[in-house]
């Protein structure tokens, strides 16, 4: 068996079938990157037709939306979580924090090679963040800690890498989920053409194969939730001390 990969994911999820891993890849994709941003772009012009960009409480309504639907679907997922929790309560919560400093030098290094070779302090997704850090700090830190590591893990981690991972495939899913992961990071920089942010894929697909990896040693989708939580969070807090 490979070095990396665990046991406890072997198993399929009981009741999370292909189509609940669809409505969570739906949801976040169709839904939360083009159908809900619309519609509440839709509702904040009519209230107010003199409106050049979206207030702050409607962000939070879509991304609000956002979270709760996702949580919805992922019933299956989040209840298999839970029901495991019990038995193995110092792996889930252990694990991610033994990961974390690996994954947080290597980051750093490959930042490092990135700058070097783009002249860029940082990439197109991080930019917009500190902008709107700046603009809107609560917002912010909670859509950092709270809704990315919650939505994105059980989008990507589990609709992807969970429905895919069998006792057969787990090279496939790895791949998969990671380079969705990064691709979804690089979406506005791609849509802008600003196509030197490509360079920037390598790290965000190896973050998420950090967190997929924090997954497959947990078993449980806390932990890759954990692991991401305690990576933004340490860079909101850096953020928030650079912009003071």
């Amino acid at each position: 068996m490979d070095k990396l990969r665990g046991t406890k994911l072997d198993e399929p999820v009981s009741g999370f079938r292909i189509r609940d891993a669809i409505l969570l890849a739906l949801n976040y994709f169709v839904g939360h990157q083009v159908i809900y941003p619309i519609l509440v772009t839709v509702i904040v012009k009519l209230i107010n037709p003199q409106a050049t960009t979206l207030p702050i409480g409607a962000m939070a309504i879509w991304y609000g939306w956002t979270l709760i639907s996702t949580l919805w679907l992922a019933r299956p997922l989040l209840a298999d979580a839970t029901r495991h929790l019990k038995e193995h309560f110092s792996e889930t919560f252990g694990i991610p924090w033994k990961i974390f400093p690996i994954m947080y030098v290597s980051s750093i290094g490959m930042s490092l090679l990135i700058s070097i070779i783009t002249q860029q302090t940082t990439s197109n997704n991080q930019q917009g963040l500190n902008e709107l850090l700046g603009e809107a700090p609560v917002f912010t830190v909670l859509l950092a800690i709270v809704f990315a590591p919650i939505v994105e893990e059980l989008v990507f981690r589990g609709a992807f890498y969970r429905y895919f991972r069998n006792q057969r495939s787990f090279w496939f899913p790895l791949i998969l989920s990671s380079s969705l992961f990064s691709l979804i990071h690089l979406s506005t920089a791609i849509a802008q053409q600003q196509w030197m942010d490509l360079w920037y894929f390598p790290l965000y697909a190896m973050l998420g194969g950090f967190i997929a990896y924090a997954y497959e040693r947990t078993g449980n989708i806390y932990g890759s939730i954990l692991l991401h939580f305690i990576h933004n969070t340490i860079g909101m807090l850096l953020a928030l001390l650079i912009t003071r």
